[in-house]
């Protein structure tokens, strides 16, 4: 299964001139149904205990993820709290790295797409970055965890959707937007943006790798 994915995913780097694939991180290289239940609670708790309205139902809430896109923005509306001081709270309160399983398939995957630089392009702080690429199984280097050229997360200003964070992408690899394939899980914030910079840009349910043995 791993050959096909991987054979693939080549000739659809060949075929579109790829040189630079940005990778998210959350949801993409790896998945985690019960991570995401955790999140969604500590984010619900939290907005629910900052905001004036105690009645707030986790259906309203979900709401008004959807209308803000990401849980971390509808709790900075509710609470007029900034969005990174929030979630700076909830993943102190929720340990990423528990929830994430060594992934050998994955992590062979990656490191036999050849002829392509790798970078990590996420909202997520670096320090549950780097824990998780540990557990997934990428082996570290003095630079970083192989084969990835960079990782830029939440310190490097990276706020997905927002074009400057693509364009952070291109300083590090001075190639032109349709030099870059960006794979990731969330229309709105890897693939539309990408898109509009000029990336090429495939979900990860269309690159196929869905098709591994996710974590659970």
């Amino acid at each position: 299964m791993i050959k096909k994915i991987i054979t693939n995913i080549k000739s659809i780097l060949l075929k579109r001139s790829v040189k630079v694939i940005v990778w998210d991180f959350d949801g993409t290289l790896y998945k985690s149904k019960r991570l995401i239940e955790a999140y969604e609670k500590e984010y619900f708790d939290y907005t629910k205990s900052k905001s004036n309205n105690k009645s707030l139902t986790i259906a309203e809430f979900r709401k008004l993820v959807r209308d803000h896109g990401s849980w971390m923005n509808a709790s900075s509306f509710v609470t007029n709290i900034r969005d990174i001081e929030i979630a700076n709270y909830v993943d102190r309160r929720v340990k990423k790295a528990n929830y994430i399983k060594h992934n050998k398939g994955m992590v062979n995957l990656i490191c036999n797409i050849k002829n392509c630089q790798h970078v990590i392009l996420s909202n997520a702080s670096k320090k549950d970055i780097i824990d998780g690429l540990k557990k997934i199984g990428f082996t570290k280097s003095k630079d970083g965890f192989l084969p990835f050229k960079a990782i830029l997360s939440r310190e490097n200003h990276v706020k997905k959707p927002k074009i400057f964070s693509f364009k952070q992408v291109q300083k590090i690899t001075k190639l032109p937007p349709q030099k870059h394939l960006m794979i990731g899980d969330s229309i709105r914030e890897d693939i539309e943006p990408a898109k509009k910079i000029g990336f090429q840009a495939l979900h990860i349910d269309e690159a196929e790798i869905i098709l591994q043995k996710w974590t659970r």
